[in-house]
C-alpha cells in the first residue's frame, strides 16, 4: 500500500481497518481493545486515570465523571423513588429496580 499519513497513529489505524493489522486502540494498562480512540480514552479515564475532582466526601469512591458522581450520591441518600409495580419493592435507582424486576421473571422451584 502506498498511502502516506501525517502521524504514526493514523498509519496504525489504516493498517488495522484496511489490512487486518493489530488494533491500535488497546489500553496499555489492561490490554482491553476498543473500536475507536475515543472509547479507549473514555475507558482509561474511567478505570485507570481517575481525577480527584469527583471524590465522594462520604466514602472513598472517586467517580470518573460528574454524571457517575451524581449517580453515586443517590446511593447515600435515603430516598427510594423507584417502586416495583408488581410487589411494591422500592429502590434508590432505576437500574437497581430493573435488576429487581428480573426476579419476577424467574421460575420458582
Amino acid at each position: 500500500c502506498d498511502r502516506r499519513f501525517l502521524n504514526e497513529h493514523r498509519l496504525r489505524l489504516h493498517k488495522f481497518r484496511m489490512h487486518r493489522g493489530p488494533n491500535p486502540n488497546v489500553c496499555s494498562l489492561c490490554h482491553a481493545s476498543f473500536q475507536n480512540d475515543s472509547k479507549l480514552r473514555q475507558h482509561e479515564a474511567r478505570y485507570h486515570f481517575k481525577l480527584l475532582e469527583w471524590q465522594c466526601q462520604l466514602c472513598d469512591y472517586n467517580a470518573p465523571s460528574k454524571w457517575d458522581f451524581k449517580q453515586h450520591q443517590i446511593m447515600h441518600g435515603g430516598q427510594r423513588n423507584y417502586t416495583c409495580e408488581l410487589c411494591g419493592h422500592s429502590s434508590k435507582t432505576s437500574s437497581s429496580l430493573a435488576v429487581h424486576r428480573r426476579t419476577h421473571d424467574k421460575p420458582r422451584l
